[in-house]
């Protein structure tokens, strides 16, 4: 996929953001094409002409115990937003995707680019300001009841039962933390996009 493409097909699935949650994500497969996107959703393939792209967004997720969850997010001139990710039909990351996911992102930037579409479209990594604050809030939180509480605890009463907690807190605490740096909401250059997959 390193020469110019014509068409590259990704096995990835799409969903479209803020849509009702489904136990089984259908939409599946992404195409790369000179002047757009394909992709397969309702069992059809769609099109998305790169002119109509107004804002491109990478972030990171997690759920549970699934690991890092890549999105591309595509804003449309008309609002809708799409997004594309390296997670499985059931919205969980299991790894098998994030190298092609890695690729699509490389080839997607590199198509806008090619194709001019580029120079109109906005950049953007991590999350909205307002979305990275709340979360901050939250770590702080977090941090004086499932981390620094139980410390004091520990040392006070010397109960081991405090440890506990606090391994157990801390074990809650660290992916948020990777997620919050990793998120950090920024501008970047189409041709050199970031990798927010650890």
């Amino acid at each position: 996929m390193d020469q110019a493409l014509e068409t590259a097909r990704y096995d990835l699935f799409t969903l479209e953001a803020g849509a009702r949650l489904v136990w089984k994500n259908s939409n599946r497969g992404v195409s790369l094409e000179s002047t757009g996107l394909e992709l397969k959703r309702g069992g059809r393939w769609q099109s998305l002409k790169y002119a109509d792209i107004g804002t491109v967004t990478l972030s990171t997720a997690r759920i549970g115990a699934s690991r890092v969850i890549g999105q591309c997010t595509l804003t449309l001139r008309t609002g809708q937003r799409l997004v594309i990710t390296n997670s499985n039909a059931a919205g969980l990351s299991d790894g098998l995707r994030d190298t092609l996911y890695r690729e699509f992102v490389r080839d997607l930037h590199r198509q806008l680019v090619d194709s001019g579409a580029a120079e109109r479209i906005i950049f953007r990594s991590g999350f909205s300001t307002a979305r990275i604050t709340v979360l901050l809030i939250a770590l702080c939180v977090a941090a004086l009841l499932f981390v620094a509480l139980p410390a004091l605890l520990l040392l006070v009463t010397h109960d081991l039962r405090a440890l506990w907690v606090l391994i157990g807190g801390g074990t809650l605490f660290a992916p948020a933390v990777h997620l919050a740096r990793s998120n950090r909401p920024a501008s970047y250059d189409p041709n050199r996009p970031p990798d927010l997959l650890p």
